[in-house]
Parts: C-alpha cells; sequence; structure tokens
C-alpha cells in the first residue's frame, strides 16, 4: 500500500508524549487500550511502565512495522 506521508504512518505520535499521558492517566497495573493503534506507541510506553495493553490496527504495513518494533523495545 502506499502513503502519501514521507514517514510510515503519518499520524506518528512522539514518544515522549504518549509516556506523559499514560503515566498521568494510570497506574502500574492499569490497562491501556489503544484503538488505533499504527505504530503502537501505547504498547512501548506501556512495557516501559508496567502498564498492561490492548490494542488494534487494522492495516498490515502498520501492524507487521510495530511487531517490529515492540520486539526490539
Amino acid at each position: 500500500m502506499k502513503y502519501k506521508f514521507s514517514s510510515l504512518h503519518g499520524s506518528q505520535k512522539p514518544l515522549k508524549f504518549v509516556e506523559l499521558t499514560i503515566r498521568a492517566s494510570t497506574d502500574q497495573g492499569d490497562v491501556v487500550w489503544e484503538p488505533f493503534g499504527g505504530l503502537c506507541p501505547g504498547a512501548v510506553v506501556s512495557h516501559h511502565f508496567s502498564r498492561r495493553y490492548y490494542g488494534a490496527e487494522i492495516i498490515p504495513e502498520f501492524y507487521k512495522a510495530a511487531t517490529e518494533r515492540l520486539a526490539t523495545s
């Protein structure tokens, strides 16, 4: 699939922004739900700060990139 963006995902969020949001609104052990995962920054942050994570992504390229990203984080 070809996208009009220079990066893989047109709405990438900085991890620091996602970290601030998750840490301000959850406690350790809480569940983070990311219904439109994209590259799943919520999963990366949740893993680092002991939150449980559930997410969804239907675009195969984004899902593949997210799983590779999580494997290396």
